[in-house]
């Protein structure tokens, strides 16, 4: 009796994970970082689709030139041996 307990406890969490995945940022506002509590970074907004994909142009940019060059990233990090 405590297995199928277990297993229906188990079947419930995972129904119930399944349920709120991909639910995203509610009405398209990012309260947290992430989108929402569960961080899934998924909006369910439908303003970009395949027939307007071509129109879409830049509404800003940043420009990171002020603050000076970036550091060196090595692609053949030293060896320690």
């Amino acid at each position: 009796m405590t297995r199928v307990m277990c297993a229906v406890a188990c079947v419930g969490l995972v129904l119930g994970a399944l349920g709120r995945a991909q639910q995203g940022a509610v009405s398209g506002e990012w309260s947290s970082y992430g989108g929402d509590p569960g961080h899934t970074r998924y909006s369910p907004l439908s303003q970009i689709s395949a027939g307007n994909f071509g129109q879409l142009e830049i509404a800003w940019r940043f420009d990171t030139v002020p603050f000076g060059p970036g550091p060196s990233i090595s692609s053949n990090p030293p060896r320690s041996w």
